[in-house]
């Protein structure tokens, strides 16, 4: 099988995964149906329920097909961009290059190394 095959069938799974997604969990409900009855039902310590399971069922439907949304509300979203906005000078001001104590091509650092750590470091070819 070549590249474009394997590709072309992991493209496959993928978009007939997201809409057998609900079959799925169906499935998986059925077939641990007892068990989620026994544990994960909200009625299961109620005698007359015939629940079995179908409000964890119905509320992991609910979940897939109406997911939560992440947003932030806009006026949060706005209160925040105004507050940056109203300290972005101050905070510029902290971003200026500073001056250079001394010229050359050692740049970074307050000072330049010392003689004996360029001496440890720098070993030039003898002739």
């Amino acid at each position: 099988m070549n590249l474009r095959n394997t590709v072309t069938a992991l493209w496959m799974v993928s978009l007939l995964s997201v809409v057998f997604s609900d079959l799925v969990i169906v499935a998986s409900w059925k077939l641990n149906e007892a068990y989620i009855a026994r544990t994960m039902c909200v009625e299961r310590d109620v005698a007359e329920s015939d629940c079995g399971g179908t409000c964890y069922l119905t509320a992991q439907l609910e979940a897939r097909n109406n997911p939560e949304p992440d947003s932030v509300p806009l006026a949060t979203l706005l209160e925040q961009s105004r507050s940056l906005t109203a300290t972005l000078p101050e905070s510029m001001a902290a971003l200026q290059p500073r001056k250079k104590e001394h010229e050359g091509a050692w740049t970074g650092h307050e000072t330049p190394p010392s003689e004996e750590l360029v001496a440890e470091i720098f070993h030039p070819p003898r002739a």
